[in-house]
């Protein structure tokens, strides 16, 4: 029991020192609503036509602005299939508030009135709380049969969002030629060749927020995509 309890007590520690508030740099804190703490997509080509997608995505919510940022929806259909699903709150010091159960998540169709025939689905949850700050964790894995356009990454995806980490991975077989196209990304994705895989990884780090001004480029043509 003291093992148990002692394997506990360091798991809590080193999620209150992953995701205290008083982490975050000043300067992400400046005209943010929400901190995107930590963004992270790996993608494993399995062969021509498979992939294997893990994401995970932690927030900290500053105000009720930032809300949204604690609600997760992801699709999938008999192409595209979801699992793994994982939630979790934090406070401001880091210590767990709530885990979403099974039974929290809600598994919905996306027929609508134009489509008359569709396998497409969704599932849903949403964190509540009104103590500010607090911290959303999220995690899945999806794997795709057919691979004609991979997941892009834009990490800058909201006004008054700003990105303490992002990163995107891409590991594919020796063999196999990645095509990409990188926007408002200055430098070369690192590369490295394993024995029976190559991997491209890209980074954002420290991105303070982003506020929108009249007439301006829409976001996804000044801020860095893949």
């Amino acid at each position: 029991v003291g093992l148990l309890t002692a394997l506990v007590f360091l798991f809590s520690v080193l999620h209150a020192q992953d995701y205290k508030v008083s982490l975050i740099p000043d300067s992400l804190l400046t005209d943010a609503n929400a901190v995107l703490r930590v963004d992270e997509t790996h993608i494993v080509i399995k062969s021509i036509d498979r992939a294997v997608i893990t994401h995970k995505q932690v927030y900290t919510i500053l105000n009720e602005a930032g809300d949204h940022f604690a609600e997760y929806a992801n699709y999938y259909d008999k192409f595209h299939s979801l699992s793994d699903i994982s939630g979790r709150m934090f406070d401001k010091d880091g210590k767990l508030l709530k885990s979403i159960k099974k039974k929290d998540i809600a598994d919905v169709s996306e027929s609508d009135a134009e489509t008359l025939v569709t396998d497409g689905r969704s599932k849903h949850f949403a964190f509540y709380n009104k103590v500010y700050p607090y911290t959303v964790e999220f995690e899945d894995e999806m794997e795709w049969q057919g691979i004609f356009q991979l997941p892009r990454w834009m990490p800058v995806v909201h006004q008054k969002l700003s990105v303490q980490k992002s990163s995107f991975l891409v590991e594919t077989p020796v063999d196999y030629q990645l095509r990409y196209k990188q926007f408002n990304y200055v430098s070369k994705p690192v590369i490295e060749n394993k024995n029976k895989s190559i991997s491209y990884r890209w980074e954002l780090t420290n991105q303070p927020a982003w506020l929108y001004e009249v007439d301006q480029p829409p976001i996804h043509e000044i801020t860095p995509a893949v």
